[in-house]
């Protein structure tokens, strides 16, 4: 008899503590972050460091490293005045929408480093004191790198990506734009 109690305590005991592991790691996450955004490429031979917005919704079920993740973004750039002064006061503007793959090094509880990237398609548009202009929208890759500190009831991330929007412009010669934001957010 008391083995029989001893052994549907113990059973009990173990099906509760895993289930607080599991609850623990929801596979679905919400986030919100923001950061710097630092122009690459022929890009950044024309434009400042700006910043970002991002909402994230991912997807990493619990005891498997691979997950999926989506991001939307928005970038700001401030842009070099010509020396014709056509465009005083310009910035540049780059929308985001990114489905990345995400694969996170298992058996990390507190930190959890991770490596991420996917494709995604982009709307660039040039603002200027006489008026904006049409937003042009492209295909584009994006891979980085990343870390999650896990804390109680949610938790926070930084990560830092490389964006390719191809979006060679044929006519002019201009290159891709690419840009590499440094990210820090929360997730829930």
């Amino acid at each position: 008899m008391k083995r029989t109690v001893l052994g549907v305590v113990s059973a009990v005991f173990a099906l509760s503590a895993s289930a607080a592991v599991v609850h623990a790691q929801n596979p679905m996450t919400f986030g919100i972050a923001a950061g710097a955004s630092f122009p690459t490429g022929d890009f950044g031979d024309g434009a400042n460091t700006g910043f970002h917005g991002m909402v994230t919704l991912g997807a990493m079920p619990a005891m498997v490293p691979f997950g999926v993740r989506i991001d939307g973004m928005y970038n700001s750039f401030g842009i070099d005045d010509n020396p014709i002064e056509q465009f005083t006061g310009a910035s540049g503007e780059i929308l985001g929408l990114t489905v990345n793959g995400v694969f996170g090094m298992p058996g990390m509880v507190v930190t959890s480093p991770y490596l991420i990237g996917g494709v995604g398609y982009y709307g660039t548009r040039l603002k200027t004191d006489q008026g904006d202009s049409d937003r042009v929208s492209d295909f584009g890759l994006n891979i980085g790198i990343g870390a999650k500190f896990n804390l109680s009831g949610f938790g926070t991330f930084a990560e830092i990506r490389y964006h390719n929007i191809f979006d060679k412009d044929d006519q002019t010669g201009a290159g891709n734009t690419s840009f590499i934001p440094l990210t820090f957010g929360i997730m829930f």
